[in-house]
Protein backbone atom coordinates (compact mmCIF):
# COMPACT_ATOMS: atom_id res chain seq x y z
CA UNK A 1 0.00 0.00 0.00
CA UNK A 2 1.47 3.68 -0.99
CA UNK A 3 1.75 5.66 2.05
CA UNK A 4 0.18 8.94 2.54
CA UNK A 5 4.03 10.73 1.75
CA UNK A 6 4.43 8.81 -1.49
CA UNK A 7 1.04 9.44 -2.79
CA UNK A 8 1.17 12.94 -2.06
CA UNK A 9 4.37 12.77 -4.48
CA UNK A 10 2.47 10.27 -6.91
CA UNK A 11 0.15 13.48 -7.26
CA UNK A 12 2.60 15.95 -7.52
CA UNK A 13 4.64 14.70 -10.18
CA UNK A 14 1.34 13.57 -12.46
CA UNK A 15 0.29 17.14 -12.15
CA UNK A 16 3.59 18.09 -13.29
CA UNK A 17 4.04 16.05 -16.07
CA UNK A 18 0.53 16.82 -17.41
CA UNK A 19 0.69 20.56 -16.69
CA UNK A 20 4.55 21.61 -18.51
CA UNK A 21 4.52 20.67 -21.70
CA UNK A 22 0.96 22.24 -22.57
CA UNK A 23 2.27 25.15 -20.83
CA UNK A 24 5.67 24.58 -22.84
CA UNK A 25 3.16 24.58 -26.27
CA UNK A 26 1.15 27.68 -25.57
CA UNK A 27 3.57 29.82 -23.60
CA UNK A 28 7.01 28.61 -22.66
CA UNK A 29 8.57 32.45 -21.63
CA UNK A 30 6.58 31.48 -18.02
CA UNK A 31 8.11 27.88 -17.47
CA UNK A 32 11.07 29.33 -15.71
CA UNK A 33 8.51 30.67 -13.13
CA UNK A 34 6.04 28.40 -12.92
CA UNK A 35 7.76 25.23 -12.91
CA UNK A 36 10.05 26.05 -10.17
CA UNK A 37 7.43 27.88 -8.20
CA UNK A 38 5.88 24.48 -8.27
CA UNK A 39 8.84 22.69 -7.30
CA UNK A 40 9.38 24.94 -4.35
CA UNK A 41 5.55 24.72 -2.92
CA UNK A 42 5.93 20.60 -3.15
CA UNK A 43 9.12 21.20 -1.19
CA UNK A 44 7.53 23.04 1.93
CA UNK A 45 4.36 21.43 2.04
CA UNK A 46 6.33 18.15 2.25
CA UNK A 47 9.94 18.98 3.78
CA UNK A 48 9.08 16.24 6.36
CA UNK A 49 9.38 13.95 3.28
CA UNK A 50 12.51 15.35 2.15
CA UNK A 51 15.98 13.39 3.19
CA UNK A 52 17.30 17.09 3.83
CA UNK A 53 20.78 15.60 5.09
CA UNK A 54 21.65 13.12 2.56
CA UNK A 55 21.86 15.89 0.30
CA UNK A 56 24.96 17.18 1.30
CA UNK A 57 26.49 14.09 -0.72
CA UNK A 58 24.25 14.64 -3.64
CA UNK A 59 26.20 15.60 -6.51
CA UNK A 60 23.48 17.51 -8.73
CA UNK A 61 22.66 20.24 -5.80
CA UNK A 62 26.48 20.91 -4.87
CA UNK A 63 27.57 21.19 -8.38
CA UNK A 64 24.77 24.00 -8.90
CA UNK A 65 25.35 25.76 -5.51
CA UNK A 66 28.97 25.73 -6.64
CA UNK A 67 28.03 27.42 -10.22
CA UNK A 68 25.61 29.29 -8.00
CA UNK A 69 29.05 30.44 -6.14
CA UNK A 70 30.75 30.77 -8.47
CA UNK A 71 28.65 33.64 -10.29
CA UNK A 72 27.96 35.69 -7.45
CA UNK A 73 32.08 35.75 -7.08
CA UNK A 74 32.37 36.78 -10.37
CA UNK A 75 30.37 40.11 -9.76
CA UNK A 76 33.92 41.18 -8.04
CA UNK A 77 35.46 41.66 -11.86
CA UNK A 78 32.16 41.34 -13.98
CA UNK A 79 31.61 44.00 -16.54
CA UNK A 80 28.03 44.61 -15.22
CA UNK A 81 28.14 43.06 -11.73
CA UNK A 82 24.49 43.52 -11.32
CA UNK A 83 23.28 41.21 -14.00
CA UNK A 84 25.99 38.54 -12.29
CA UNK A 85 24.24 38.64 -8.80
CA UNK A 86 20.36 39.20 -10.53
CA UNK A 87 20.95 35.96 -12.81
CA UNK A 88 23.12 33.79 -10.12
CA UNK A 89 20.54 34.24 -7.87
CA UNK A 90 17.56 33.45 -10.67
CA UNK A 91 19.69 30.29 -11.14
CA UNK A 92 19.53 28.70 -7.61
CA UNK A 93 15.93 29.36 -7.81
CA UNK A 94 14.87 27.76 -10.85
CA UNK A 95 17.54 24.76 -10.54
CA UNK A 96 17.98 23.58 -7.51
CA UNK A 97 14.46 23.31 -6.08
CA UNK A 98 14.28 21.15 -9.73
CA UNK A 99 17.12 18.87 -9.18
CA UNK A 100 15.91 18.46 -5.41
CA UNK A 101 12.12 17.60 -7.10
CA UNK A 102 13.74 14.89 -10.00
CA UNK A 103 15.75 13.60 -6.34
CA UNK A 104 12.24 13.10 -4.77
CA UNK A 105 11.08 11.22 -7.84
CA UNK A 106 13.43 8.40 -7.26
CA UNK A 107 11.13 7.52 -4.38
CA UNK A 108 8.36 6.32 -6.33
CA UNK A 109 6.81 2.83 -5.92
CA UNK A 110 7.08 1.03 -8.79
CA UNK A 111 3.47 0.32 -9.15
CA UNK A 112 3.06 4.37 -9.25
CA UNK A 113 5.61 5.04 -12.25
CA UNK A 114 2.87 3.82 -14.25
CA UNK A 115 0.70 6.58 -14.00
CA UNK A 116 3.60 8.86 -14.38
CA UNK A 117 4.11 7.44 -18.24
CA UNK A 118 1.02 7.45 -19.48
CA UNK A 119 0.53 10.95 -18.08
CA UNK A 120 3.62 12.05 -19.62
CA UNK A 121 2.05 10.24 -23.15
CA UNK A 122 -0.91 12.07 -23.35
CA UNK A 123 0.43 15.37 -22.31
CA UNK A 124 3.46 15.63 -25.04
CA UNK A 125 1.24 14.11 -27.28
CA UNK A 126 -1.45 16.99 -26.37
CA UNK A 127 1.27 19.48 -26.54
CA UNK A 128 3.10 18.29 -30.18
CA UNK A 129 -0.65 18.71 -31.27
CA UNK A 130 -0.91 22.49 -29.94
CA UNK A 131 2.44 23.17 -31.44
CA UNK A 132 1.22 22.01 -35.07
CA UNK A 133 -2.14 24.00 -35.01
CA UNK A 134 0.31 27.25 -34.04
CA UNK A 135 2.75 26.48 -36.76
CA UNK A 136 -0.77 25.96 -39.31
CA UNK A 137 -1.66 29.18 -37.77
CA UNK A 138 1.44 30.61 -38.58
CA UNK A 139 1.44 29.44 -42.31
CA UNK A 140 -1.99 31.10 -42.45
CA UNK A 141 -1.11 34.71 -41.32
CA UNK A 142 1.84 34.33 -43.30
CA UNK A 143 -0.02 33.63 -46.75
CA UNK A 144 -2.33 36.45 -46.09
CA UNK A 145 0.43 39.23 -45.56
CA UNK A 146 2.38 41.12 -48.09
CA UNK A 147 5.37 41.66 -44.95
CA UNK A 148 5.55 38.49 -43.38
CA UNK A 149 7.06 35.49 -44.56
CA UNK A 150 6.01 31.84 -43.53
CA UNK A 151 9.24 31.06 -42.00
CA UNK A 152 9.16 34.42 -40.23
CA UNK A 153 6.12 33.93 -38.28
CA UNK A 154 7.02 30.61 -37.37
CA UNK A 155 10.48 31.77 -35.81
CA UNK A 156 8.54 32.13 -32.58
CA UNK A 157 7.76 28.71 -31.94
CA UNK A 158 11.24 27.37 -32.42
CA UNK A 159 11.98 27.38 -28.90
CA UNK A 160 8.85 25.44 -27.70
CA UNK A 161 9.45 22.61 -31.12
CA UNK A 162 13.02 22.36 -29.73
CA UNK A 163 11.91 21.52 -26.35
CA UNK A 164 9.79 19.33 -27.77
CA UNK A 165 12.56 17.82 -29.79
CA UNK A 166 13.98 16.82 -26.34
CA UNK A 167 11.36 15.53 -24.17
CA UNK A 168 9.70 13.49 -27.41
CA UNK A 169 12.97 10.74 -26.38
CA UNK A 170 11.72 9.96 -23.11
CA UNK A 171 8.43 8.70 -24.88
CA UNK A 172 9.70 5.15 -25.71
CA UNK A 173 10.55 4.51 -22.17
CA UNK A 174 7.29 5.71 -21.24
CA UNK A 175 5.37 2.81 -23.68
CA UNK A 176 8.16 0.43 -22.50
CA UNK A 177 6.52 1.01 -18.69
CA UNK A 178 2.82 1.31 -19.78
CA UNK A 179 3.35 -1.85 -21.20
CA UNK A 180 3.19 -1.07 -24.95
CA UNK A 181 -0.84 -0.40 -24.16
CA UNK A 182 -2.31 0.26 -27.53
CA UNK A 183 -3.83 3.43 -26.67
CA UNK A 184 -0.67 4.79 -25.56
CA UNK A 185 1.07 3.29 -28.64
CA UNK A 186 -0.81 5.19 -30.73
CA UNK A 187 -0.42 8.28 -29.38
CA UNK A 188 3.17 7.75 -29.02
CA UNK A 189 3.61 7.50 -33.03
CA UNK A 190 1.00 9.88 -33.38
CA UNK A 191 3.66 12.44 -30.87
CA UNK A 192 6.90 10.93 -32.95
CA UNK A 193 5.04 12.14 -36.00
CA UNK A 194 3.89 15.48 -35.44
CA UNK A 195 6.98 16.36 -33.50
CA UNK A 196 8.71 15.67 -36.68
CA UNK A 197 6.79 17.36 -38.97
CA UNK A 198 6.89 20.53 -36.56
CA UNK A 199 10.83 20.52 -36.50
CA UNK A 200 10.62 20.54 -40.58
CA UNK A 201 8.01 23.09 -40.94
CA UNK A 202 9.79 25.00 -38.55
CA UNK A 203 12.88 28.15 -39.42
CA UNK A 204 15.09 26.62 -36.49
CA UNK A 205 18.45 24.78 -37.19
CA UNK A 206 18.43 23.47 -33.63
CA UNK A 207 15.26 21.50 -33.32
CA UNK A 208 16.81 19.44 -36.20
CA UNK A 209 20.26 18.87 -35.18
CA UNK A 210 18.20 17.61 -32.03
CA UNK A 211 15.84 15.54 -33.82
CA UNK A 212 18.65 13.73 -35.53
CA UNK A 213 21.40 13.47 -32.87
CA UNK A 214 18.19 12.03 -30.56
CA UNK A 215 17.41 9.58 -33.02
CA UNK A 216 21.55 8.61 -33.61
CA UNK A 217 21.84 8.31 -29.66
CA UNK A 218 18.60 6.92 -28.95
CA UNK A 219 19.33 3.96 -31.44
CA UNK A 220 22.84 3.52 -30.05
CA UNK A 221 22.41 3.85 -27.03
CA UNK A 222 19.83 0.70 -26.80
CA UNK A 223 22.29 -1.54 -27.89
CA UNK A 224 25.51 0.13 -27.01
CA UNK A 225 25.04 2.76 -23.95
CA UNK A 226 28.59 2.89 -23.46
CA UNK A 227 29.41 4.14 -26.85
CA UNK A 228 26.24 6.21 -26.55
CA UNK A 229 27.38 8.37 -23.69
CA UNK A 230 31.49 8.74 -25.09
CA UNK A 231 29.74 9.99 -28.23
CA UNK A 232 27.88 12.47 -26.46
CA UNK A 233 30.73 13.44 -24.22
CA UNK A 234 33.03 13.32 -27.05
CA UNK A 235 30.64 15.47 -29.29
CA UNK A 236 30.07 18.20 -27.01
CA UNK A 237 33.99 18.82 -26.50
CA UNK A 238 34.32 18.59 -30.09
CA UNK A 239 31.75 21.39 -30.72
CA UNK A 240 33.69 23.54 -27.79
CA UNK A 241 37.15 23.10 -29.32
CA UNK A 242 35.46 23.59 -33.28
CA UNK A 243 34.00 26.83 -32.00
CA UNK A 244 37.13 27.75 -30.27
CA UNK A 245 40.04 26.45 -31.67
CA UNK A 246 38.57 26.62 -35.80
CA UNK A 247 36.25 28.68 -36.64
CA UNK A 248 38.85 31.77 -36.56
CA UNK A 249 40.47 29.96 -38.98
CA UNK A 250 37.07 28.97 -41.21
CA UNK A 251 35.48 32.67 -40.88
CA UNK A 252 39.03 34.84 -41.74
CA UNK A 253 39.40 32.40 -44.99
CA UNK A 254 37.24 34.78 -47.23
CA UNK A 255 37.26 31.77 -49.86
CA UNK A 256 35.37 29.77 -47.39
CA UNK A 257 33.14 31.84 -45.84
CA UNK A 258 32.03 33.41 -49.37
CA UNK A 259 30.65 30.00 -50.19
CA UNK A 260 28.54 30.26 -47.01
CA UNK A 261 25.34 31.11 -48.38
CA UNK A 262 23.41 30.63 -45.05
CA UNK A 263 23.20 34.21 -43.24
CA UNK A 264 22.66 32.25 -39.72
CA UNK A 265 25.60 30.20 -39.85
CA UNK A 266 27.70 32.82 -41.09
CA UNK A 267 26.48 34.40 -37.59
CA UNK A 268 27.40 32.04 -36.06
CA UNK A 269 31.31 32.07 -37.03
CA UNK A 270 31.34 35.82 -36.71
CA UNK A 271 29.76 35.26 -32.76
CA UNK A 272 32.35 32.68 -32.33
CA UNK A 273 35.30 33.99 -33.98
CA UNK A 274 34.68 37.25 -31.39
CA UNK A 275 33.84 35.02 -28.14
CA UNK A 276 37.30 33.54 -29.51
CA UNK A 277 39.31 36.61 -29.36
CA UNK A 278 37.36 37.73 -25.81
CA UNK A 279 38.21 34.24 -24.19
CA UNK A 280 42.44 34.81 -25.40
CA UNK A 281 41.99 37.93 -24.02
CA UNK A 282 40.54 37.20 -20.32
CA UNK A 283 40.92 33.54 -20.26
CA UNK A 284 41.22 32.35 -16.30
CA UNK A 285 38.27 34.41 -14.39
CA UNK A 286 36.02 35.39 -17.43
CA UNK A 287 34.03 38.29 -17.97
CA UNK A 288 31.14 37.58 -15.04
CA UNK A 289 27.85 35.57 -14.98
CA UNK A 290 25.72 36.42 -17.96
CA UNK A 291 28.06 39.24 -18.92
CA UNK A 292 28.46 38.26 -22.42
CA UNK A 293 26.06 40.87 -23.87
CA UNK A 294 27.40 43.15 -21.44
CA UNK A 295 31.03 43.24 -23.00
CA UNK A 296 31.88 46.52 -24.76
CA UNK A 297 32.01 46.09 -28.91
CA UNK A 298 35.58 46.11 -30.40
CA UNK A 299 37.16 48.22 -32.81
CA UNK A 300 36.85 45.41 -35.58
CA UNK A 301 33.90 45.76 -37.48
CA UNK A 302 31.59 43.43 -38.53
CA UNK A 303 31.08 42.01 -42.20
CA UNK A 304 27.47 41.60 -41.65
CA UNK A 305 25.89 44.45 -39.31
CA UNK A 306 28.28 46.67 -40.79
CA UNK A 307 29.10 47.80 -36.84
CA UNK A 308 31.65 47.26 -34.31
CA UNK A 309 31.82 43.88 -33.74
CA UNK A 310 30.47 42.22 -30.23
CA UNK A 311 28.10 39.77 -28.92
CA UNK A 312 24.62 40.57 -29.93
CA UNK A 313 22.80 38.39 -27.23
CA UNK A 314 24.60 35.56 -26.16
CA UNK A 315 27.70 33.14 -27.44
CA UNK A 316 25.31 30.43 -28.64
CA UNK A 317 27.27 27.64 -28.05
CA UNK A 318 27.22 27.11 -23.85
CA UNK A 319 30.57 25.56 -23.87
CA UNK A 320 31.77 28.92 -24.94
CA UNK A 321 29.41 30.87 -22.71
CA UNK A 322 30.29 29.41 -19.71
CA UNK A 323 34.19 29.55 -20.11
CA UNK A 324 33.49 33.08 -21.54
CA UNK A 325 31.56 34.33 -18.62
CA UNK A 326 33.33 32.18 -16.06
CA UNK A 327 36.62 30.81 -17.25
CA UNK A 328 38.41 27.88 -15.95
CA UNK A 329 36.06 27.43 -13.56
CA UNK A 330 33.06 27.71 -15.44
CA UNK A 331 34.52 25.07 -17.76
CA UNK A 332 35.19 22.78 -14.87
CA UNK A 333 31.48 23.25 -13.55
CA UNK A 334 29.61 22.70 -16.97
CA UNK A 335 31.55 19.83 -17.46
CA UNK A 336 31.31 17.80 -14.30
CA UNK A 337 27.56 18.24 -14.65
CA UNK A 338 27.48 16.32 -18.13
CA UNK A 339 29.69 13.91 -17.09
CA UNK A 340 28.10 12.79 -13.91
CA UNK A 341 24.79 12.90 -16.15
CA UNK A 342 26.36 10.52 -18.31
CA UNK A 343 27.25 8.63 -15.74
CA UNK A 344 24.29 8.15 -13.78
CA UNK A 345 22.31 7.27 -17.59
CA UNK A 346 24.98 4.50 -17.52
CA UNK A 347 23.07 3.08 -14.41
CA UNK A 348 19.68 2.76 -15.49
CA UNK A 349 18.74 -0.42 -17.48
CA UNK A 350 18.99 -0.34 -21.46
CA UNK A 351 15.23 1.77 -22.45
CA UNK A 352 16.31 4.05 -19.75
CA UNK A 353 19.73 4.70 -20.32
CA UNK A 354 19.17 5.16 -24.42
CA UNK A 355 16.15 7.89 -23.61
CA UNK A 356 17.92 9.49 -21.14
CA UNK A 357 21.00 9.68 -23.34
CA UNK A 358 18.88 10.53 -26.47
CA UNK A 359 17.31 13.61 -24.06
CA UNK A 360 21.09 14.52 -23.05
CA UNK A 361 22.16 14.20 -27.30
CA UNK A 362 18.92 16.26 -27.96
CA UNK A 363 19.63 19.21 -25.12
CA UNK A 364 23.20 19.35 -25.82
CA UNK A 365 23.12 19.68 -29.49
CA UNK A 366 21.37 22.82 -29.14
CA UNK A 367 22.94 24.04 -26.68
CA UNK A 368 26.22 23.83 -28.93
CA UNK A 369 24.54 25.74 -31.51
CA UNK A 370 22.46 28.53 -30.27
CA UNK A 371 20.16 29.14 -26.75
CA UNK A 372 21.72 30.66 -24.30
CA UNK A 373 23.08 29.37 -20.92
CA UNK A 374 20.73 30.75 -17.88
CA UNK A 375 17.74 31.71 -19.37
CA UNK A 376 15.26 30.69 -17.14
CA UNK A 377 12.78 29.11 -19.21
CA UNK A 378 15.11 27.34 -20.72
CA UNK A 379 16.51 25.68 -18.10
CA UNK A 380 13.48 24.95 -16.17
CA UNK A 381 12.46 22.77 -19.18
CA UNK A 382 16.23 20.83 -18.77
CA UNK A 383 14.91 20.49 -15.06
CA UNK A 384 11.71 18.90 -15.91
CA UNK A 385 13.20 16.89 -18.75
CA UNK A 386 15.67 15.34 -15.59
CA UNK A 387 11.96 15.29 -13.72
CA UNK A 388 10.46 13.01 -16.11
CA UNK A 389 13.33 10.59 -16.95
CA UNK A 390 13.39 9.64 -13.11
CA UNK A 391 9.49 9.44 -12.64
CA UNK A 392 9.21 6.54 -15.23
CA UNK A 393 12.78 4.88 -14.44
CA UNK A 394 10.58 1.69 -13.02
CA UNK A 395 14.56 -0.04 -11.98
CA UNK A 396 17.36 0.57 -10.08
CA UNK A 397 15.51 3.25 -8.28
CA UNK A 398 18.47 3.93 -6.23
CA UNK A 399 19.58 7.57 -4.77
CA UNK A 400 22.01 8.77 -7.89
CA UNK A 401 21.65 12.31 -6.69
Amino acid sequence: MPTSASHSLLSSIRALLWTAPLVMAVNPTTLGVLVSLYAIGYLALCRADVAWASLRHAPVPLILLFVTGLGLLSSLWAVNPDLAVSRAWKFLLVMLPLALLARQCLKLPEPSVKYCARALIFSVGLAAVLLVIQIYEAFLLAAGSRVLSAELVAIKLNVPVAELAIIVWCLPLCLKVTQAALGCALVVGLTFGLTILAVCAGDGLAPRIAMGAGALIWLTGYFKPRTAALVVGIAVIAAHVFALAVVPTLYRDREITARIGDLSISHRLEVWDTVGTLIHAQPWLGYGLDNSRAIPASAEISEITGTPRRIPLYPHTVPLQAQLELGIAGVLGFYSLLFYLLKCSLSMTRMAAASALAMLAAGMSIWCVGYPLWRSAWIAWLGFCAIAISAVESEHRSQRG
